[in-house]
């Protein structure tokens, strides 16, 4: 079903909010899997990955105003270097 709801929701940038440092995240294996850009906080093994996807970005902050700057500059990033 992710497909279908990030499809009919419009969204081009997801944020992975975990604030616990998790060991594995299918959702995050299965964003990574359909190439979509993806962003997460600084915690355990989805960060990690995340680092070295060409489309991930670790946030340097959880800071709501930082997290928004952040994913704006991701999301630019992304689509305005096509």
């Amino acid at each position: 079903e992710l497909i279908g709801l990030i499809e009919k929701s419009g969204a081009n940038v997801i944020l992975f909010p975990s604030v616990w440092p998790e060991t594995f995240s299918y959702v995050v294996q299965e964003l990574m899997t359909m190439s979509l850009p993806v962003a997460s906080f600084n915690f355990g093994a989805p960060a990690e990955r995340l680092a070295t996807y060409p489309k991930g970005v670790v946030l340097d902050s959880m800071d709501p105003v930082s997290v928004l700057d952040e994913l704006i500059s991701f999301h630019r990033k992304i689509y305005l270097a096509n």
